[in-house]
């Protein structure tokens, strides 16, 4: 008797089962398994190779992303062009106000008369005002009402439903039905001062008492006027109705119309050399001073507002800062990759991109921009260390991964922004200079190249056309569009300028420097390049690999279960064969022990 059990069941592809070595005692299940499994190893081999380089994608992608902060860290340091100079922390500003008078009384607090924002566009130095006027909105009234939810005609004393028809504001005609009440006549104004077509006229209602409201109606913008500069039209009477006209003319002003008054900067007229009063018609002023917007709270005649302006050194610092931040962060990584561990002389366990050329080449690039410093600047103003940003001593450091980072002498740093923030800037930032006022600089890129003695711009003026005919640098011919001259090629490659001359030029002498924040910005640009950058092609070139070790797995896969089906069936057959001779020669058996026992 042959014993089974459920682990020696096989099932084929034809749902046919059997059960291994129940003939020839051979557990052939096994046997396929064993055969199989010894044929899986090239599959188990792709595997890991692919876990390994999903491994490398997962610490490239850390790799591109703290390469991405790290350029994030220069967007404001290395002297992007904007027309406000939003781009250029160097240029952040500050202000700084207070109160005075010479009569002998308090000033009150300036943050109570005037608020003051300033942007990169405003000037260092000192401005003075005095708030004579605040500007007001126009607001009229109706007449009284008993109620504001009765409808207009009971509330205003008169037969109900009797005040219906058609008002207009600011051409804007606005339906007032029997039915209304104060309340929703008040919000059908409101609705018509929505969208493209607005009223620019505001209503609500004013609550004295119980048995006395009133409908009021302000103009959006102070200084200007309801009936003169907005219109009011009244075609069906309705207004007179509500108390808001008699006769045509307002009956019921709130608040007169009025502009903003004030002197600035003891600026004078003139001609009468009298302090000039200037006015506007709101009281958020931004076209007074350059880059300042003032927000007049509170008027108060005789007191004078000092207005300092100076450069924000602590945003600046805050940027350096930032950017030797995720300078470290970049450097420590690169580290915990491309070194070995100093106790076993072997690479770290997490090291996944141990030995990789392009980790190796991004180290290369980024320590030599550092190590070399801004070219064409002050020789005192050239490398980090010279403002206070240095390498730490790796011989006095308890992490081996942070190896070749910065540290920052605050003391030192503070001294330099305050000292001559002008060569800080320059140390980061792509500096232009042109002899003549009439070019200036729309943009560059990292191939615009430091040239030691400068580059020459020639313009040809077409003076019949009003254009430029055409313009080179250094005798390299640029591309014109309109008043804008683009390098192409040569070391001005990149160069953006706008001409705003009218006649020929020749030897204009263009004078720029390269700072460290410039250079490290584009050699980001193109490491971090979509198609291009060595990070993308590593990430690209690795999930390309798995994606053609996966298909060969698949590929495989299929013939081993093929093969292993084979193997199956000529087992299975070999076993009922075995199975059938050993029937036959059981019979056999019985039969010759039947005979002999006969005898």
């Amino acid at each position: 008797m042959v014993s089974t059990t459920l682990n020696s069941m096989v099932v084929n592809n034809s749902g046919r089962v059997s059960f291994s070595g129940l003939g020839s005692g051979i557990d052939f299940q096994a046997t396929v398994d064993g055969l199989i499994s010894a044929k899986r190893i090239p599959i188990d081999r792709l595997e890991t190779q692919i876990e390994t380089n999903q491994n490398k994608i997962t610490a490239y992608q850390e790799l591109r992303s703290q390469l991405t902060v790290l350029q994030d860290s220069l967007k404001n340091l290395y002297g992007a062009v904007t027309v406000d100079s939003s781009r250029n922390i160097f240029e952040a500003k500050q202000a700084f106000a207070s109160a005075s008078r010479t009569d002998g009384q308090s000033a009150s607090n300036p943050s109570n008369l005037v608020g003051v924002t300033v942007n990169n566009k405003a000037a260092v130095g000192k401005h003075t005002i005095e708030v004579v006027q605040t500007a007001a909105s126009h607001r009229i009234g109706s007449g009284a009402f008993s109620s504001a939810t009765q409808d207009l005609g009971t509330a205003r004393g008169q037969a109900a439903n009797s005040i219906s028809g058609s008002i207009e504001i600011g051409g804007v005609a606005i339906d007032v039905l029997a039915t209304d009440t104060l309340q929703s006549l008040v919000d059908r104004v409101n609705n018509a001062n929505k969208g493209t077509g607005a009223t620019g006229v505001s209503a609500s209602v004013v609550k004295v008492s119980d048995t006395e409201s009133y409908m009021a109606l302000t103009v959006d913008k102070a200084g200007k006027s309801l009936g003169t500069d907005i219109s009011l039209g009244d075609p069906d009477g309705v207004l007179e109705q509500l108390g808001v006209l008699n006769g045509g003319a307002i009956d019921n002003e709130f608040q007169a119309a009025r502009k903003a008054q004030f002197y600035a900067d003891g600026i004078v007229d003139s001609v009468t050399k009298q302090p000039l009063l200037i006015e506007r018609d709101s009281n958020t002023i931004s076209d007074l001073f350059s880059g300042v917007t003032l927000s007049l709270y509170q008027a108060e005649p005789g007191t004078t507002i000092s207005i300092d302006v100076d450069r924000n050194l602590t945003q600046a610092k805050g940027a350096i800062t930032g950017f030797v931040d995720a300078y470290n962060s970049v450097r420590s990584l690169l580290n915990l990759h491309l070194d070995t561990d100093a106790s076993t002389g072997k690479p770290r366990e997490d090291a996944t991109l141990f030995g990789s050329t392009t980790l190796a080449d991004i180290e290369t690039r980024l320590s030599r921009i550092v190590g070399t410093g801004a070219q064409g600047t002050s020789s005192a103003f050239s490398v980090l260390a010279q403002i206070g940003v240095g390498f730490v001593n790796n011989n006095a450091l308890a992490d081996p991964l942070a190896a070749n980072t910065l540290t920052i002498d605050n003391e030192k740093l503070d001294e330099s922004l305050i000292g001559d923030i002008d060569n800080v800037k320059k140390m980061f930032s792509f500096d232009f200079a042109s002899s003549t006022p009439q070019v200036s600089m729309l943009g560059f890129n990292g191939n615009t190249t430091y040239k030691a003695d400068g580059y020459k711009l020639t313009v040809d003026w077409d003076e019949v056309t009003g254009t430029i005919a055409s313009a080179t640098i250094d005798g390299e011919a640029a591309t014109i569009d309109g008043r804008r001259i683009s390098m192409e090629s040569g070391g001005a490659k990149g160069l953006s300028l706008y001409f705003n001359g009218g006649a020929d030029m020749a030897d204009i002498d263009l004078d720029f420097s390269v700072g460290i924040g410039a250079s490290m910005f584009f050699e980001l640009d193109n490491l971090l390049n979509a198609q291009t950058g060595l990070v993308e092609t590593e990430i690209s070139a690795l999930t390309t690999g798995n994606e053609q070790k996966q298909t060969r797995i698949e590929e495989m896969t299929v013939r081993l279960d093929l093969q292993r089906e084979t193997l199956l069936t000529k087992y299975i057959a070999m076993e009922t064969a075995l199975t059938s001779m050993n029937q036959t020669i059981e019979n056999l058996k019985q039969m010759t022990e039947s005979m002999f026992s006969d005898n």
